[in-house]
């Protein structure tokens, strides 16, 4: 085999198995996420059930190991919900998919948006480890079964993490930039 096609069969090993971790981290978060909340009395949080724990301590291993990878198939997911809600608003369908408002659809389109602009840099830069770090935080906080509503404060969270990821490479950008030594 030419060392060429090697690095691609190696490449897309490597995509395919990040893929596969991803959704084995989604499930792990999906069930632990689950035990804790489903345990949980009035909004509460069950500190005893460490089966759950163990899950979600796993599940965000991987897919902080996994975040390059991922963060761009949860950009494509977020961009469809953006154009899907930005078309709920118009059509003012929105009572059949769960809105109880014309403004929810709208405000889930600003939510994607501006989640896309903040994840846009990574297109041409990888994620350092905060850039990974928030990504998962943000991942996690996505969950519905920590919701349970169109919006909450967790997706606020998860929002903000991303944009002190953003600040933090800005900032180093700027001063990277500036420094005589540098430039």
């Amino acid at each position: 085999m030419e060392k060429e096609t090697k690095q691609q069969i190696v490449s897309g090993l490597r995509i395919g198995g990040s893929l596969g971790a991803f959704l084995i981290g989604g499930m792990l978060m999906g069930n632990g996420l689950g035990r804790i909340l489903g345990s949980a009395g009035s909004h509460q949080i069950v500190w005893t059930d460490w089966i759950g724990w163990a899950e979600l301590v796993v599940a965000a291993a991987i897919l902080l190991l996994t975040a390059r990878t991922w963060l761009m198939l949860v950009a494509g997911y977020l961009l469809f919900g953006a154009l899907k809600s930005l078309i709920l608003f118009a059509t003012g369908s929105f009572p059949s998919h769960g809105f109880s408002t014309r403004v929810e659809p709208l405000a889930l389109v600003f939510y994607c948006v501006a989640t896309l602009m903040l994840m846009f840099r990574f297109a041409e830069s990888p994620p350092t480890v905060l850039d990974r770090v928030a990504l998962t935080v943000y991942l996690f906080c996505l969950w519905p079964a920590a919701t349970n509503s169109s919006f909450s404060w967790w997706q606020v969270v998860g929002l903000a993490a991303l944009l002190a990821s953003w600040c933090v490479f800005r900032w180093r950008t700027w001063r990277h930039r500036d420094c005589p030594a540098h430039g």
